[in-house]
C-alpha cells in the first residue's frame, strides 16, 4: 500500500470528463493537463457511487452527482492511506480518532473525512398556499474532529454536495479529496440505514387548513423565524392568563367583549368553513383618554402567536396599502392598529376613508380586489381575523360603517395598571397558551361544532330578530351569543375553575350590545336629520316663516310651519334642504348620503312622499323671490324633538 502526501488529481480516465475542481474560495479554475499519479498509465479503480432509485429501489429523493465528478478541496498536506484499486462491495465506514474510515473487504483502510454524521433527520414539506407537498429538507447533526457538534438544514437535493456546504461553514471540516467518491457513498449509506422520519414542515401562511380531512390550525415552522407561527401548550400558564386578565379589567361586561373577541379572531375561518351561519364581523375599537390603558391592553392580546408580537401592531398613520398587506399577511389572529385619531381641514376626508377602507375589510371578510400581471382577479383575497383599534375618540362617518363595528368606551380606572397588566403585556407566552388551548379545543370538538352553533343559533334567534335594531346590528348580536355559547362549553370542559364573569358572560354581553344600539341612533337616518335641521336653522342657513303667507311675502324665508291632516310639518324648500346637509357633512367630516336618508324619512313617516327626487312644486307664486314656485319638501315638525320643537 503506497503512501503520499498532497492533492491526488483524476486518473487520465477520467480527466477528460472533469470540468472544475473547486478551491477553499470556490473559484473556478483551470483542470490540471497532466496526471500526478506516481503511475499514470495504471487506470485507478473507483468505487461506484450508490444511486437510490436503481440500486435500492427506491425514489430517488437524493439527486447522486455524476461519478466522474468529484468535489476537490485545495487543502494544506495531509498524510493518508491510498487503497489504489477499492473493491466496489463496500463493507463498513467507522468514527474513529477524530477520522470517518472506510474499511474495505480487503481488510484496506482509507480516511475518508475528519467528520461525520451523527444523526440524519428527514422532514417533508408540505405548502399551505398551494396544498401541495414539495420536496424535503434534512436536519443533519454532524461531529468533528474535535467531538464537536453542529446542526445543519439543508433541502434533500442539495445532500450529495454535503462536503461542500459544512466546508463553507466549518472550515476545519475537509473531505481528502482522492477519497470523495467514498464520502459519497457514505452519504448514501446514512440516508439509506440511518435516516429518520422527522415530521412535516409547513410552509406559506399558517392558520385554519384542512389536512386528510380534519381541520388543524397550522403554525409555519420552515425557518423559525420570528413571523412564523407558534402554539405554547401550557394549560397552567393558559389558567394563569385568565386569572391575570380577570384582574387587570374591572368591568366584567368590558372582560366579556375582550375575550370573546381574542377566541373569534382565532375562529373566523374555521366557523365559515363548518357552518352557514353568520359570524361576528367587526372591527372592536376601544376608545378612552389618555392612560386609560386602552392602548396596553389592545397590545397586550394581540400577535401573541409570533415570537415577535409587534408583527401584528400598526399606527394608523399607515396607508390604506400598508392597512391592506397587514390584515393580508396576519391572517386569523388579532391584530392592533394603534393611536387612531380624527383629523382635520384638508386630511380630514383621506381619513374618513381609510377608516371606512378598514371597516369594510374586516366587517365584510373581504380585501380590496387585485389583478395579477395578467389582469385577472387575484385569488385569495378573503379577510379572516379581528382588528382592534385603539383611540382617544371616533368619528365615523355612517350607519353602514357603524354597524361593522363594536365601540367600547374606557375610563381611566377600567383598567388597573397594575402586575397583572404588566404580566400580559410582558409575557405573551402565557396569552398563547390560552389561545392554545382554544385551538386545541375547536379541533378536538369540530365535529360537532355545527350542531353547537345551529342549536345556539335557534336559542338566540327570536330575541335577536324582535329588536328594533337594524338587520346588521341584529345578525352581530345573534353570532355573538352563539359564540358566548362556545366560550362557556369550552370553559367547562378545559378548566377546573374560571373567573365568575364567565358564568354571566351573555348578560355582560347584553350590555356591550345595548351601547353600540345608542351609537347607532345617533348616526340613524331621523337623528341625522334632526341635526342637520337644527344646525342649519341656529346658523340661519334656513329661516323658517310662521305661515305659508309669511313664506310667500318674504324675500329671506325657505321654510314655513304648515299644519296637515293634524299633523305640524316645516315645509323647506328642496335647495336649502340639501345645501344644509351638505353643510354638515362637510362641517361635521360626515359621508352622508342625502338621496339614501330622504328614502329612510319616508319609510319611517317623518317625511311626505313626493313623485319627483326634488318633491313637490309649491302651489302659489312667491311674490318677492325667485324661484316663483320652487321644489319644496314636507318633514314632520317632531323630528326636531319636543324641546326644539315648541319653540316654532
Amino acid at each position: 500500500m503506497d503512501t503520499h502526501k498532497g492533492l491526488i488529481e483524476y486518473d487520465e480516465a477520467y480527466k477528460s470528463t472533469t470540468d472544475f475542481m473547486k478551491h477553499d474560495n470556490d473559484e473556478s479554475v483551470e483542470p490540471l493537463t497532466t496526471s500526478i499519479f506516481r503511475d499514470s498509465t495504471r487506470t485507478q479503480s473507483v468505487p461506484e457511487l450508490l444511486t437510490l432509485d436503481e440500486n435500492h429501489g427506491l425514489l430517488d429523493e437524493l439527486y447522486a452527482p455524476r461519478c466522474n465528478k468529484l468535489d476537490l478541496y485545495n487543502q494544506e498536506e495531509i498524510e493518508y492511506l491510498y487503497e489504489p484499486e477499492p473493491p466496489s462491495n463496500i463493507e463498513s465506514f467507522e468514527f474513529k480518532d477524530g477520522k470517518l474510515i472506510f474499511n474495505a473487504s480487503t481488510g484496506g483502510v482509507s480516511e475518508v473525512a475528519n467528520f461525520c454524521i451523527n444523526e440524519i433527520k428527514k422532514h417533508d414539506i408540505y405548502d399551505l398556499d398551494t396544498n401541495s407537498r414539495k420536496a424535503g429538507k434534512i436536519e443533519l447533526s454532524i461531529i468533528n474532529s474535535l467531538g464537536e457538534q453542529h446542526i445543519k438544514k439543508i433541502p434533500v437535493e442539495d445532500y450529495y454536495k454535503l462536503g461542500d456546504i459544512v466546508r463553507a461553514s466549518y472550515p476545519e471540516c475537509i473531505v481528502y479529496s482522492p477519497k470523495s467518491r467514498l464520502f459519497y457513498n457514505y452519504l448514501a449509506k446514512t440516508y439509506l440505514d440511518d435516516k429518520k422520519e422527522a415530521g412535516t414542515i409547513y410552509t406559506g401562511k399558517g392558520g385554519w387548513k384542512k389536512i386528510d380531512k380534519n381541520w388543524t390550525y397550522v403554525c409555519t415552522n420552515e425557518n423559525f423565524r420570528e413571523s412564523d407561527r407558534y402554539l405554547y401548550k401550557d394549560r397552567k400558564s393558559a389558567q394563569n392568563f385568565l386569572k391575570c386578565f380577570d384582574h387587570a379589567i374591572q368591568k366584567d361586561k368590558i372582560k366579556a367583549i375582550l375575550l370573546l373577541y381574542l377566541l373569534w379572531a382565532h375562529t373566523s375561518k374555521l366557523w365559515k368553513e363548518i357552518s352557514d351561519i353568520a359570524s361576528p364581523q367587526a372591527v372592536l375599537w376601544l376608545v378612552g383618554f389618555t392612560n386609560s390603558g386602552k392602548s396596553t391592553i389592545a397590545k397586550a392580546l394581540s400577535g401573541t402567536l409570533y415570537e415577535d408580537p409587534t408583527i401584528a401592531l400598526m399606527q394608523f398613520e399607515g396607508t390604506e396599502a400598508a392597512i391592506d398587506a397587514l390584515l393580508k399577511d396576519n391572517q386569523e389572529q388579532l391584530i392592533c392598529i394603534d393611536d387612531f385619531y380624527p383629523t382635520y381641514g384638508e386630511k380630514k376626508n383621506d381619513f374618513n376613508n381609510k377608516v371606512n377602507h378598514l371597516i369594510r375589510i374586516v366587517g365584510d371578510g373581504q380585501l380590496k380586489a387585485k389583478c395579477t400581471q395578467n389582469s385577472k382577479l387575484e385569488k385569495g383575497r378573503q379577510y379572516y381575523g379581528g382588528v382592534i383599534v385603539t383611540g382617544e375618540s371616533i368619528d365615523i362617518q355612517n350607519q353602514s360603517s357603524l354597524t361593522r363595528c363594536i365601540i367600547v368606551s374606557l375610563t381611566e380606572t377600567d383598567i388597573r395598571k397594575d402586575k397583572n397588566l404588566s404580566k400580559l403585556s410582558n409575557s405573551p407566552k402565557i396569552v398563547n397558551s390560552f389561545i392554545t388551548e382554544w385551538i386545541n379545543w375547536l379541533e378536538d370538538n369540530q365535529d360537532t361544532l355545527n350542531k353547537y352553533i345551529k342549536k345556539s343559533h335557534d336559542k338566540y334567534f327570536d330575541k335577536a330578530t324582535n329588536s328594533d335594531n337594524i338587520a346588521r346590528q341584529n345578525t352581530l348580536s345573534l353570532s355573538f351569543h352563539i359564540l358566548a355559547d362556545l366560550v362557556e362549553r369550552f370553559m367547562e370542559n378545559t378548566f377546573d375553575i374560571h373567573p365568575p364573569f364567565i358564568t354571566n358572560l351573555h348578560h355582560e354581553l347584553d350590555l356591550i350590545l345595548d351601547e353600540q344600539r345608542i351609537h347607532q341612533k345617533q348616526l340613524s337616518p331621523s337623528e341625522i336629520c334632526k341635526n342637520v335641521l337644527i344646525e342649519a336653522i341656529e346658523l340661519g342657513q334656513i329661516i323658517v316663516a310662521h305661515s305659508k303667507e309669511d313664506f310667500i311675502r318674504s324675500k329671506e324665508a325657505n321654510a314655513y310651519i304648515e299644519i296637515c291632516d293634524d299633523e305640524e310639518y316645516i315645509v323647506i324648500t328642496h335647495t336649502a334642504f340639501k345645501s344644509s346637509f351638505i353643510t354638515y357633512a362637510k362641517t361635521e367630516g360626515k359621508a352622508l348620503l342625502f338621496a339614501s336618508i330622504k328614502q329612510h324619512l319616508v319609510k319611517d313617516g317623518l317625511m311626505k312622499n313626493a313623485s319627483d327626487i326634488r318633491g313637490n312644486r309649491f302651489s302659489v307664486n312667491r311674490l318677492a323671490t325667485n324661484p316663483k314656485r320652487p321644489w319644496v319638501v314636507h318633514i314632520k315638525k317632531s323630528i326636531l324633538g319636543p324641546a326644539y320643537s315648541n319653540e316654532f
